[in-house]
């Protein structure tokens, strides 16, 4: 198992920066400990970039839409691997957003990118719902917009891709909102919705 993360020069930083009274230690550093203290765990990843992937996770868990489970083999499917992303998503539970549960069972099944509400036009479809589509080729490029979620529904969330692969890093911005919404994406990029809500482009 390994994620791997080279912590020399943050050691030196951080013992040349500390006080000697002991203090506290942040969520932050508490996260990356706990993931640096599980066995047979080894890293190359600098802890910034180890801490960006665990608020990231918190991003989805604050969404509640995954189980435990299926979580973890969403994120199992990067290049860290299913022990890894288990270890990655139990600290950041711990230690950075303890306040956010897991459902029992996840409220959204997976949909792959093209199964659009405008399934079965040709060219990219105006309209969608949750799944992640390549914009230009599944969806046009433009403006989307919904009018929130439905009535006893969870909050809609969108994320706006560099690429398909599911890593954190891919994420050039993302939203959750329980109300009315818009979100603009360009060709190239892709765009991923969850929560039931419906987007669809503004003309």
């Amino acid at each position: 198992m390994a994620l791997a993360t080279d912590r020399s020069a943050d050691t030196a930083n951080s013992a040349a920066s500390t006080s000697p009274t002991a203090s506290t230690p942040t969520a932050e550093e508490a996260f990356v400990a706990d993931v640096l203290d599980t066995p047979g765990l080894t890293s190359t990843i600098s802890e910034q970039s180890m801490i960006d992937l665990g608020w990231g996770a918190c991003d989805v868990m604050a969404f509640q839409a995954y189980s435990r489970e299926d979580f973890v083999a969403e994120f199992g499917t990067t290049k860290f691997g299913p022990e890894v992303a288990a270890v990655m998503i139990d600290a950041a539970h711990r230690n950075l957003c303890p306040q956010y549960e897991f459902p029992l069972v996840s409220s959204a099944a997976p949909v792959n990118a093209g199964d659009t509400s405008t399934s079965g036009t040709s060219g990219p479809a105006t309209s969608a719902s949750d799944g992640t589509y390549e914009v230009g080729v599944d969806v046009e490029e433009g403006r989307y917009k919904t009018t929130g979620p439905e009535p006893g529904a969870r909050s809609c969330y969108q994320a706006r891709l560099s690429d398909d692969t599911g890593d954190s890093s891919s994420i050039i911005a993302n939203d959750l909102s329980d109300g009315p919404t818009s979100v603009t994406v360009k060709a190239g990029e892709f765009i991923k919705f969850n929560g039931g809500c419906t987007w669809t482009k503004q003309d």
